[in-house]
């Protein structure tokens, strides 16, 4: 049985005690204090061994609500179910918004552990879209949607949205990674820089804080965003994203993946830059 604390249930080991009274206008005797001696009741609960109480953010939709309480549980399940519809609308890819010019794609082959992981056992091979967008080159209504994207990543990210006057300022492009369900599985968004620096090895588990050191190293890429669908991580899905940025970032020049650098990454995306680049001091840059 669980434990009950003597608070919940109004108990106090005070001794009695009378309050002082004085006489009213009307002959009754009227308490004017109560004194009470030992120690002082605290709001406590039944210790069942259940889970706390306290609220807590869900993972997934961000809406932060008190597990084990019916009324929140039921509310949790409304918002995320609304949640997932929109998430579902806003990556999902239609051929109608798709650059017409095939040199803004590169078609990459399909992770066989991506197919495993989705349960199509019996299809062997299926080929993705990798959709590069570019505020030069794109057209507006083509660049708005990418953005819209690119916005939903920033927010399972915790970054600051990207508009198209940012885009064209900073030369930045978005590399988009659409499913053969025309769902958009993973994005990129990669600069122009000119400089960065090498990473300082920690030792063998990745840190969420990275630290530079040495002189600046020249750089012409910069990886600002990396983000792939909780569904369909640690399936090679960046790994492909990244090598398509080496090679289109440039407009007819692939880039040596040693003028790569990353922004501050978090630890995932720190794991995702040794395992890309092959070495744990790969260049790094400070973001404007």
């Amino acid at each position: 049985m669980g434990r009950m604390f003597p608070e919940l249930l109004g108990i106090n080991n005070a001794p009695n005690r009378l309050p002082d009274t004085k006489a009213s206008s009307i002959g009754r005797s009227l308490p004017t204090r109560i004194l009470v001696e030992g120690p002082r009741k605290e709001q406590t609960f039944l210790d069942f061994g259940q889970k706390p109480l306290a609220t807590k953010p869900c993972p997934e939709c961000g809406m932060a609500y008190q597990r084990g309480r019916e009324e929140d549980e039921a509310l949790h399940t409304r918002f995320h179910r609304n949640w997932q519809r929109q998430q579902t609308r806003l990556l999902s890819w239609t051929k109608s918004v798709s650059t017409k010019d095939e040199e803004s794609a590169e078609s990459v082959e399909l992770p066989s552990q991506l197919l495993e992981k989705r349960g199509d056992i019996q299809q062997t091979k299926a080929t993705a879209t990798i959709h590069i967008f570019d505020p030069r080159g794109a057209s507006k209504r083509e660049l708005q949607r990418a953005l819209e994207v690119l916005n939903v990543a920033n927010d399972h990210l915790g970054a600051v949205h990207v508009s198209a006057a940012d885009m064209a300022q900073r030369q930045r492009k978005i590399f988009l990674y659409v499913s053969p369900r025309s769902q958009v599985l993973g994005c990129v968004l990669a600069e122009m820089i000119s400089s960065a620096r090498r990473v300082v090895s920690t030792g063998t588990s990745p840190a969420t804080a990275i630290e530079c050191a040495g002189d600046p190293c020249q750089a012409v890429c910069g990886i600002s965003r990396v983000w792939v669908a909780p569904s369909a991580r640690r399936c090679g899905v960046a790994t492909q994203l990244i090598k398509i940025v080496c090679k289109r970032f440039v407009y007819g020049c692939a880039i040596d993946p040693e003028l790569v650098a990353f922004t501050q990454p978090t630890s995932d995306g720190r794991a995702l830059a040794e395992h890309v680049f092959g070495r744990k001091d790969f260049l790094a840059y400070a973001e404007d």
